[in-house]
């Protein structure tokens, strides 16, 4: 007899602790199951933008996957440049090169302009985001220097002859082809004026 009352107030307790043991399980369970949700939300959103990025990607080049011409861009390539432009579309970027022979000493330029050169490629991802701004900017310099963009892959002597390791590299050089300075990818318009006065402020123009 002694033994029982303790044996029942313990069954009695723990049939009062049950339901707030199942009460906290299934709230720990409800949580556990909104997690998942969360991230397959996020997953989820995830996916869509790169879907959207990549709809974005295609829209803006041509058919199999290669950027393409823009008539004003090259209007101005060939305005900058003073010459005949040669348009090479690519995966990246489309290089509006210049076929003018860059100045040397043989070949000096009569006028006294410095002449800045962009090396780039059709497989430059930053050329192509500096696409933009380079030539409405170089719009306004137009007096000041001569603008030609060179593709690496079309000119390699010229690559070669100022030692050029990757793109996009602007070098400024003189009348007879010798190097003022140089300077690389800039993020926006305003930097990259910034580099060109600086350049030209070596060489005196």
């Amino acid at each position: 007899m002694g033994f029982g009352r303790p044996v029942a107030k313990r069954r009695k307790a723990r049939r009062q602790q049950q339901p707030r043991v199942r009460g906290r399980e299934l709230r720990q369970h409800a949580r556990r199951r909104s997690g998942r949700r969360n991230w397959k939300s996020i997953l989820g959103w995830g996916i869509g933008g790169l879907l959207l990025i990549g709809v974005a990607a295609l829209l803006i080049r041509g058919p199999g996957g290669q950027t393409v011409e823009d008539p004003v861009l090259l209007a101005l390539a060939e305005e900058a440049s003073g010459g005949p432009v040669q348009v090479l579309t690519g995966p990246a970027h489309t290089v509006y090169h210049s076929t003018l022979p860059l100045p040397s000493v043989a070949v000096p330029r009569e006028d006294g302009r410095p002449t800045l050169i962009w090396f780039s490629n059709t497989t430059c991802t930053f050329c192509e985001r500096m696409d933009p701004f380079v030539y409405s900017t170089i719009d306004r310099f137009t007096d000041r220097v001569v603008f030609v963009e060179k593709s690496i892959a079309r000119d390699r002597n010229s690559a070669s002859r100022y030692g050029i390791r990757g793109t996009p590299t602007f070098v400024l050089v003189d009348t007879v082809g010798d190097e003022i300075g140089r300077f690389f990818y800039q993020s926006t318009g305003t930097a990259f004026a910034d580099n060109i006065l600086t350049v030209l402020g070596r060489a005196g123009s």
